[in-house]
């Protein structure tokens, strides 16, 4: 795990795939609005584990036990 900081040039580009929907200009401004930590994930379907970890993106639909039904 790193602490770095976005620049805009490259959450717009990490976030690309979210170019068209409503949230993109503040999804791009809050990610560059201060540090973040990013990680590299390792493993067989790391980002499918890593994803069922934190859980579903809406708190009440997150499964138990996931970080965003706990913490959310």
């Amino acid at each position: 795990m790193k602490k770095t900081q976005m620049t805009k040039n490259d959450a717009e580009a990490f976030y690309a795939v979210h170019k068209e929907r409503p949230f993109y200009s503040s999804l791009v401004a809050s990610m560059t609005s201060g540090p973040i930590v990013a990680a590299i994930l390792e493993g067989e379907n790391a980002v499918e584990s890593y994803r069922k970890l934190i859980g579903a993106t809406d708190p009440s639909k997150a499964e138990e036990g996931t970080i965003r039904k706990l913490y959310a």
